[in-house]
């Protein structure tokens, strides 16, 4: 499936850790692409669990919505990020960093 905005749990111990993201790639391809750097769920697993990421990754990702349109699909990731408030975005995004210093 692709053009796609995906949600990803965290499935290690009791992480309750999510990240919401969007491709026009496959999903498969994308989840495959989170287990390296610069992934903020591949920094997610070193920093919070100091291990990478398992190759069975695919297994932890729902959709959430799709849409053909790349323009809707970025508005409806705003949208789900703003309101699921997913940890590792808020985390590992340079710009919630600097607007928490406020």
């Amino acid at each position: 499936m692709s053009h796609v905005v995906y949600e990803f749990k965290c499935p290690t111990g009791n992480c309750q850790a999510t990240y919401i993201g969007y491709t026009t790639n496959r999903l498969l391809k994308r989840a495959q692409q989170h287990k390296y750097r610069p992934s903020k769920i591949y920094e997610h697993y070193s920093k919070d669990h100091n291990i990478t990421p398992p190759n069975n990754l695919i297994d932890s990702f729902s959709v959430l919505y799709r849409e053909s349109n790349c323009y809707f699909l970025r508005i409806a990731e705003s949208i789900l990020i703003n309101s699921k408030k997913p940890v590792i975005n808020i985390r590992f995004n340079e710009m919630s960093a600097g607007l928490q210093l406020l």
